[in-house]
C-alpha cells in the first residue's frame, strides 16, 4: 500500500548551493551571531592568568553539529610533577595542548 501511495507522489525541487561548508561555517557563525549574554560572572580571568604558571590559549573546533548541543565542549588540563593529566568530553580537544608534553607524560 505504501509503495502504491509513493508512486502517486510527484515532487520537484531546487537544491541551492550551500553558502557555507565545514571549513567556513565557524567564521560565518561568529560573524552572524548576536551579542552574547552573561548570566553569572564571578572571579577574574586577569587575576587567574596572573597567578598561573603557564597560560595556553587557543580555539578548538570539531565538525559542525547541526543538532545544536546545549553544553559547551570542554577540556580540563592539570599539570602535576611535570605530567599532564586531562579530562575532556572528546579526545581530539586534548590535541591542542598535548603537543606541549611528550606522550609519556600525558595521562588520559
Amino acid at each position: 500500500m505504501a509503495g502504491h501511495a509513493l508512486s502517486l507522489v510527484s515532487a520537484e525541487w531546487d537544491l541551492p548551493e550551500p553558502g557555507v561548508n565545514n571549513n567556513s561555517i565557524f567564521s560565518y557563525l561568529k560573524k552572524e551571531a548576536p551579542d552574547g549574554r552573561v548570566y553569572v560572572e564571578q572571579g577574574s580571568v586577569t587575576e587567574g592568568h596572573a597567578a598561573a604558571k603557564q597560560v595556553v590559549e587557543t580555539e578548538f573546533y570539531k565538525h559542525y553539529v547541526v543538532h545544536a548541543l546545549m553544553e559547551p565542549n570542554t577540556v580540563l588540563a592539570q599539570v602535576i610533577n611535570d605530567k599532564l593529566r586531562s579530562g575532556r568530553q572528546h579526545k581530539p580537544f586534548c590535541h591542542g595542548i598535548a603537543h606541549l608534553y611528550p606522550r609519556t607524560k600525558i595521562r588520559d
